[in-house]
C-alpha cells in the first residue's frame, strides 16, 4: 500500500507509479491500494491484483488528499469502490475511474470537488458517483458511463446526515437498458434526512429513467432539480403525459422521471 500524510504546509507528493491492490488475503481485511491524507498523487495508475476479491477501496482519500491524472480500476467485487473519498477539501480531477458497486464513492462532511472525470460503472456497479450523507459535493465537467442497472449520480440521505450535490455540465450516457437511472436522490431513512441534486447545462442520455427521487413515507423527503439540461427523448418513463416550463423559459415535453407521486421532467421532488 502506498500511504501518503502530509501537514504543516508540507508538500507532500507521489507521481507516475503503478501501485496494485493487495487481496484480501495477502494483507489487512480491507486492504487499500492508495492512502492520500493532505498530499497529492498525479498520473497514478492503480489497479487490482488478479483474482483478488476486491479491496474496500483501491484509492481513499482523506482530508487535503488530491488525486489528478490518474487511472483507477477496482474489481467486480460487491460492497467495494475504486475512489472512497471520505474526508473534506478533497479533489479527484482529470481521471479515469472504473469497477466497484460504486466507482466513487463520497462521504466526506465538507467541500469535496470531482472535475473533468471519466467514470466508468459497469458489472456489479450500482452508482457511477454516489454520496452517502456527504455536503457539499461538485461534480464538473464530468462524464458518467452505465452498464447494467447502474445510476449515474445518486445522493442519499443518511440518518442525521443530509446529502447535497451540485452538478454542472454533467454527461451521464447509458447503454440503452430498461434499468439504469440518470440522477437519482434517495433517503431510505426518512424521516431523519432528507437527500438532494441540482443538475446544470448536463445531458443524460440512452437512460430508463433520467431524474428519480424516490424518499420513505413521512419525510422530508428527497429533490432532483435540473436546469438548462437535455434529455434523451426515447428515454421516457412518467405516469401520464405532462409538459412543463424550465428555467430559460421555454416550454417543454418531459423527459423521463420517476417518483411516488407527482412528475416532471425538469423538477421532480417528493412532497
Amino acid at each position: 500500500m502506498l500511504a501518503l500524510q502530509g501537514g504543516d504546509g508540507a508538500a507532500v507528493r507521489a507521481a507516475d507509479l503503478r501501485v496494485v491492490v493487495p487481496t484480501r488475503t495477502e494483507a489487512a481485511a480491507e486492504p487499500r491500494g492508495v492512502v492520500l491524507e493532505g498530499a497529492v498523487g498525479e498520473r497514478l495508475t492503480v489497479v487490482q491484483a488478479p483474482g483478488s476479491l476486491g479491496a474496500e477501496a483501491a484509492v481513499e482519500l482523506r482530508a487535503g488528499g488530491v488525486l489528478r491524472r490518474s487511472d483507477v480500476g477496482a474489481g467486480a467485487t460487491p460492497d467495494t469502490s475504486a475512489v472512497w473519498i471520505q474526508g473534506p477539501a478533497t479533489a479527484l480531477e482529470d481521471s479515469v475511474v472504473s469497477g466497484g458497486s460504486a466507482a466513487v464513492h463520497v462521504t466526506a462532511l465538507g467541500p469535496t470537488l470531482i472535475a473533468r472525470m471519466r467514470v466508468e460503472a459497469t458489472g456489479v456497479s450500482e452508482a457511477a458517483v454516489r454520496c452517502d450523507g456527504c455536503n457539499g459535493l461538485d461534480v464538473v465537467s464530468s462524464e458518467l458511463r452505465l452498464g447494467g442497472a447502474a445510476r449515474g449520480l445518486e445522493s442519499r440521505g443518511e440518518p442525521y446526515r443530509p446529502a447535497m450535490v451540485d452538478a454542472s455540465h454533467l454527461t451521464v450516457v447509458g447503454r440503452g437498458s430498461d434499468a439504469t437511472v440518470g440522477v437519482a436522490a434517495v433517503t431510505p431513512q426518512a424521516p431523519y434526512t432528507t437527500a438532494s441534486v441540482h443538475v446544470d447545462n448536463s445531458i443524460l442520455h440512452r437512460v430508463a429513467r433520467a431524474l428519480v427521487a424516490t424518499a420513505a413515507a413521512g419525510g422530508p423527503g428527497a429533490s432532483v432539480t435540473a436546469v438548462r439540461s437535455n434529455y434523451d427523448p426515447a428515454a421516457t418513463s412518467r405516469p401520464a403525459p405532462q409538459s412543463c416550463t424550465n428555467r430559460c423559459g421555454r416550454r417543454s415535453t418531459p423527459a423521463s422521471s420517476t417518483r411516488p407521486t407527482t412528475t416532471c421532467g425538469w423538477r421532480t421532488t417528493r412532497s
